[in-house]
């Protein structure tokens, strides 16, 4: 069970950090991309890399969500009640 806590733990902190931090930066690296690709001060390599890393974080952040559900379930389980309502 102390496993499961300590995974719940890390899962919602990593879930906080792509939230608060890693996603709103990558979708600002790839609009400013965009707008310099479009002002002609980058190339298209450029946007579709920014664009790509940002699904790259996109994937990661909703495996990192499964995964805490996943946990959460067989916490819940182990418990034998709701946890998070």
């Amino acid at each position: 069970m102390a496993r499961l806590v300590s995974q719940l733990e890390r899962g919602r902190t990593q879930l906080a950090i792509y939230a608060k931090a890693i996603l709103p930066q990558g979708g600002a690296a790839a609009t400013a991309a965009l707008a310099s690709y479009q002002s002609g001060k980058t190339d298209l390599l450029t946007v579709l890399d920014n664009q790509s890393t940002l699904f790259t974080y996109e994937t990661e952040y909703y495996r990192s969500l499964a995964d805490f559900a996943k946990n959460l379930a067989e916490l819940e389980q182990v418990v034998g009640s709701e946890i998070l309502r």
